[in-house]
């Protein structure tokens, strides 16, 4: 068994995992935060949070299949160790940033819609 097959059969439970956890953290906390977001739309609270739940799955698990194919050849126990820990770095770190990303998009959003909504009211249109 070469050192990039053990990589492998870490960073994929590992990568499952982590999806897992942090998808449905992100799903039930999330859910309280478009409730607050889009307190003048219920209906719409349950639809955004499965849309993210999606985008999230499908590009973190996009994301992790694609850099397998671009793992280097991996020589050694300390290499490997290496490796996987900037591999699952870099995983951890996308989804940081996608989270502020949707964090952000949805705060904006939600607040365009008050405004909207202030403006309607403010010259009766």
């Amino acid at each position: 068994m070469t050192y990039n097959t053990i990589a492998y059969l870490i960073f994929i439970p590992a990568v499952i995992v982590i999806t897992i956890k942090v998808g449905y953290q992100c799903f039930t906390y999330g859910k309280e935060y478009l409730s607050c977001a889009f307190v003048k739309e219920p209906h719409l609270v349950g639809p955004i949070n499965n849309s993210l739940l999606v985008g999230y799955i499908v590009l973190n698990t996009g994301y992790a299949l694609v850099s397998l194919k671009f793992w280097e050849t991996i020589t050694n126990l300390p290499h490997l160790i290496e490796y996987l820990s900037f591999q699952l770095g870099c995983l951890i770190l996308l989804l940081g940033v996608m989270h502020v990303f949707n964090m952000s998009v949805t705060y904006i959003i939600s607040k365009r819609k008050i405004i909207n909504q202030q403006n309607h009211i403010n010259y009766g249109n």
